[in-house]
């Protein structure tokens, strides 16, 4: 017969598998944390590609429209070049100073102007409101007026 004042004793191996066991179960809550700050930070990383691809899209537009305005500052050179061309040839057309002019003479094909417009009174200048110098007196077929107000 066994006697029952024996002590049990635990080996190195059964006090491990406890140990493990504790670790397993008393690291429940921290997976729980982990999983919420990676879903946090996959969230983050999905805003993030969505700016970056709304921001490589506007730098495309951008890209575009510089290239249509130096497309656009390369044509006004050459329009510039072109009339300074065109200012130098009538600067060399233009005559010297001190150069004499002789009359031109009438060309017979042309017609003459009409003698009747050319002996045509001058046309009568339009009245202006006010003054048209200090100290003169207004326009004679302007005066002013004083217009009673209406009451309701």
């Amino acid at each position: 017969m066994a006697d029952s004042s024996q002590k049990a004793s635990l080996g190195c191996g059964t006090l491990i598998l406890i140990a493990l066991i504790v670790m397993i179960f008393s690291r429940g809550g921290e997976d729980k944390k982990s999983s919420q700050k990676l879903e946090v930070l996959r969230n983050e990383m999905q805003t993030l590609s969505a700016s970056v691809s709304a921001m490589s899209a506007g730098t495309a537009e951008l890209k575009g429209e510089l290239q249509e305005l130096r497309k656009s500052v390369a044509a006004l050179r050459d329009a510039i070049g072109v009339q300074q061309g065109q200012i130098s040839d009538l600067k060399a057309l233009m005559p010297k100073p001190g150069t004499e002019f002789q009359p031109l003479e009438r060309n017979p094909d042309i017609e003459a102007p009409d003698p009747d417009l050319e002996s045509a009174p001058e046309p009568k200048a339009a009245p202006t409101r006010g003054r048209s110098e200090p100290g003169a007196p207004p326009h004679p077929e302007l005066r002013e007026e004083t217009l009673p107000l209406e009451e309701d």
